[in-house]
């Protein structure tokens, strides 16, 4: 009854078989069920994830349950964009009996969220997603999570007595500390997410938590950790600290972006109240 692309590759038998739908989307036919003849082992991949399939399809072989996204080649001859998901049955011997797994087409959600990409307005200091851009990208990403079984955590981040650096050493500085952040927050979420200044000091991570990875509180006590490293002031002789206040909200708790990013801002408000210079949730966070 599914769109999606089912597959299941008996390791035994060395035969792969894909469900009917699989030629409706692509012109490749298989000599064989042979593995050595099937789409995993001769498939047009974009040559930008070419070695990244490489590498996915040994980690599916050796039984590993692994989910990623690529671009292959269609029947229509253009590539497509799909969620490429497996798992392994095993039997009472702990041998690998089948590999199971679906192909997920995203072209349309991911060619969605390359547009509003391009279209991005960012901060004019920090180079980070301005408030209005984030909000949009962020309910695209929340649509793509429920596709791609992740979950979305919203960061708030409020730096800590930040008026201290505009009050003692003029404006400039506090735009240096302001851009020193936005380069920080960029880094550290890297393709797990995007950053935006939401306006003044504040800013807001959009972070995908993956199960094998960190926690979004364990991402948000390696924020704090980074910041209070600091950086050495390019218009002053000095090393100067940042601390900051991180509150945590799931994209589960509601499907509203205002209703999420308000309550990752109340945690971030209870941090402030308790001391500061430190990370809360909303709501209960996932058991590590």
């Amino acid at each position: 009854m599914t769109d999606n692309i089912i597959f299941e590759y008996n390791v035994k038998k060395n035969t792969v078989v894909f469900s009917n739908n699989f030629n409706s989307k692509f012109s490749f036919r298989a000599k064989t069920q042979k593995f050595s003849d099937c789409f995993f082992a001769n498939a047009v991949v974009h040559r930008k994830e070419n070695l990244q399939f490489q590498e996915f399809i040994s980690k599916m072989l050796t039984g590993v349950s692994v989910q990623d996204e690529f671009r292959f080649k269609t029947l229509y001859n253009d590539y497509a964009w799909y969620i490429l998901r497996c798992a392994s049955i095993k039997d009472s011997e702990d041998n690998i009996t089948k590999i199971v797994g679906a192909m997920i087409d995203i072209d349309r959600a991911k060619r969605r969220e390359d547009g509003l990409s391009k279209k991005a307005n960012y901060d004019s200091l920090t180079k980070i997603f301005n408030r209005v851009t984030f909000e949009l990208t962020l309910l695209n990403e929340i649509e793509l999570s429920q596709m791609r079984k992740y979950r979305i955590a919203v960061l708030f981040i409020d730096i800590d007595d930040f008026k201290f650096y505009n009050n003692d050493y003029g404006h400039a500085l506090g735009d240096e500390v302001l851009v020193f952040i936005g380069e920080t927050l960029k880094e550290l979420v890297g393709h797990n997410g995007f950053a935006g200044r939401y306006g003044g000091d504040e800013f807001v991570i959009c972070y995908n938590e993956n199960p094998n990875g960190l926690s979004s509180g364990g991402f948000a006590q390696k924020i704090i950790n980074k910041l209070g490293e600091g950086f050495k002031s390019k218009l002053i002789d000095k090393h100067f600290t940042v601390s900051c206040s991180i509150g945590i909200a799931y994209s589960d708790t509601t499907g509203e972006i205002d209703s999420i990013i308000k309550d990752a801002d109340e945690a971030m408000y209870n941090v402030k109240k308790t001391g500061k210079s430190g990370y809360t949730y909303y709501s209960i966070p996932r058991e590590d």
